[in-house]
């Protein structure tokens, strides 16, 4: 007879389960499906020449550097790895970050496909499921493969793809991993790998030990640190240490532009935003089934000790869900910090229904149902989005999806419209499709890297450059595109992302608050660098008309850096203003 649980036991030594040649038809299905979504979904992110920026200067001689010395370096990539990567393919395949980028991307967008699929085949079933469990990792993948999250975030230029597929991976290792003696030290090694692609992986590096040392599986038996072991946590601190001597600081300086006080609107507007768009309030019973079940072990005294680790990762995932809410307050760009989501989700959702229906004639049309609700919102709005190829195409940001949807669905999809419309008037969450047409319209504003490399040089940052091309300076708001196309021009980035100073500048008081682009310069800042290249709306070199030099450069920058970190910003001023005028008059108020 059959024995249903064969090979499904990490610990079992016997030959793998004779229905894994299932995955051998539907894993290449999944990768066929996985390259027409990539396809479909293909797009450069403005942001991700910012990325590159770093990678040209180090090719050009200057480190990872925003602007050539004599100005402080910056880091505002905060995608460490990322970076690195990017630069040894452009060493060895002689392409350049724009051309490789997307196609990595996708690579590590298959490894999510693959790191899915083996956790949909190692997700406890009951025993009258276990002979279909091929149809469970069928209708994983389909989910995941449909959903437009997934798929949008499988190309960009930016480090996303990869750092889901970390994501992903982590999940898996510790709550589906077998518990061998290597289990640890692979955990460790993803965990210092997300950290080195965002600073987000930080908090899954501090807590993989902790689950490694408190895993009641080991039966109290810790692992020795090995040199596999330490060496990628000793990688991680060498670059920490290098962070703090090259850039002057802990974190990268988008954390100071980007992360300011607590904003929990924000976060709410963009997660539900989210919720709306992909139906997951659908599956609210499910969370309430596994919190009812998880109850009424703990009750009981029933709880199996192989869920700690388990219960303790999926805690450290909702941690961070939280964390972007309430203090980051959500994100710019549409659902890529709940890129990794979905595969998480429908993973999820195979053992829940699995353990509340029982069998696979509920479980499948069931399931088949809530991957269907996620596309009723999310396609739609991507089809009258989509051919946006006109010139205010970078200013769509909101196409209302109430009208193409039956009135059945109104309360739903006018909610949702609404949500959105709050969410862009605060740039959060803005879809990708504006993302890409601005990319391309932007691109078209700037001159060609060969007509600015026929400008200027090296030369013209050496100490004693002088001429109408010495230290070519410029202000700019949005800085991707003309980051790549502006080689040895310096670029004040005016929202902060690449500015230690504008970073620090706390936003203005009289304007309401705009994801990761509320940083302003402080008066005077952007003149006193005298910007002699004006690129806006055509290519000009201005020049100066007294001498301009390197210790002007670094004159403007300690005078302003040092002015924001004694809190002299414009917010500061505002307050003492406000309290000034306010005290003024209470005085002039007759007494009674």
């Amino acid at each position: 007879m059959h024995d249903p649980t064969r090979g499904l036991d990490p610990a079992d030594p016997r030959d793998p389960d004779p229905r894994a040649q299932w995955l051998l038809v539907i894993l290449p299905v999944a990768a066929v499906a996985l390259y027409f979504g990539w396809k479909h979904m293909f797009f450069l992110c403005d942001d991700s020449f910012i990325a590159f920026r770093y990678i040209l200067n180090r090719r050009l001689g200057y480190g990872y550097v925003w602007n050539p010395p004599p100005f402080a370096p910056v880091e505002g990539y905060t995608s460490f790895s990322w970076v690195v990567l990017l630069d040894v393919l452009w060493s060895i395949t002689g392409y350049g970050p724009p051309r490789t980028s997307p196609f990595v991307g996708g690579l590590c967008a298959l490894g999510t496909v693959f790191v899915t699929a083996w956790m949909a085949w190692r997700v406890p079933l009951p025993a009258r499921m276990q002979p279909a469990r091929p149809l469970g990792v069928a209708l994983v993948l389909l989910g995941l493969l449909s959903n437009k999250t997934f798929l949008v975030w499988t190309s960009s230029g930016l480090e996303t793809p990869l750092f889901v597929l970390l994501h992903v991976a982590w999940v898996a290792w510790a709550t589906l991993g077998p518990r061998g003696p290597r289990w640890g030290t692979v955990g460790i090694w993803l965990a210092t790998a997300m950290a080195l692609t965002r600073p987000d992986g930080l908090l899954y590096l501090a807590a993989t030990p902790a689950l490694v040392l408190l895993d009641p599986v080991t039966g109290g038996v810790r692992p020795s640190l090995t040199r596999w072991t330490a060496l990628p946590v000793a990688a991680f601190f060498v670059h920490l240490m290098w962070r703090r001597w090259f850039y002057g600081a802990w974190v990268p300086n988008t954390y100071f532009a980007k992360v300011g006080d607590p904003w929990p609107w924000g976060g709410w507007t963009h997660f539900s935003l989210y919720v709306l768009e992909n139906a997951w309030f659908l599956w609210l019973p499910l969370i309430g089934f596994a919190a009812f079940v998880g109850w009424r072990r703990v009750r009981t005294g029933r709880l199996d000790p192989r869920w700690f680790v388990p219960s303790v990762a999926v805690g450290v995932v909702l941690f961070h869900l939280v964390y972007d809410i309430v203090i980051v307050g959500g994100d710019h760009f549409e659902f890529r910090i709940y890129a990794h989501l979905p595969s998480l989700i429908f993973v999820g959702t195979l053992p829940l229904l699995a353990a509340a229906l029982g069998r696979w004639t509920r479980v499948t049309p069931v399931f088949l149902a809530l991957i269907a609700s996620t596309w009723v919102i999310a396609w739609p709005d991507f089809f009258q989005m989509i051919d946006r190829d006109v010139p205010d195409a970078p200013k769509v940001r909101h196409k209302p999806v109430a009208p193409l949807l039956p009135s059945v669905l109104a309360p739903w999809a006018e909610l949702h419209d609404r949500t959105e419309k709050d969410a862009v008037a605060h740039v959060l969450g803005l879809p990708w499709v504006t993302h890409k047409w601005f990319r391309i319209h932007h691109g078209r504003r700037f001159p060609s890297r060969e007509e600015v490399l026929a400008t200027f040089g090296p030369e013209d940052w050496q100490p004693g450059a002088t001429g109408k091309t010495a230290f070519p300076i410029t202000g700019l708001q949005a800085v991707g595109i003309p980051a790549w196309n502006l080689p040895y021009v310096a670029i004040l980035d005016k929202y902060g992302l690449n500015d230690r100073v504008i970073a620090r500048n706390l936003p203005k008081l009289e304007r309401h608050r705009w994801s990761a682009h509320d940083r302003f310069p402080p008066p005077g800042y952007v003149d006193c660098f005298k910007p002699s290249v004006d690129v806006q709306d055509k290519f000009v070199v201005k020049g100066r008309a007294e001498a301009f030099g390197a210790d002007d450069i670094v004159r403007c920058e300690d005078k302003f850096f040092a002015a924001v970190e004694r809190g002299e910003t414009d917010r500061v001023r505002a307050i003492r203003k406000a309290a000034k005028e306010a005290a003024s008059a209470a005085a002039e108020e007759p007494g009674p």
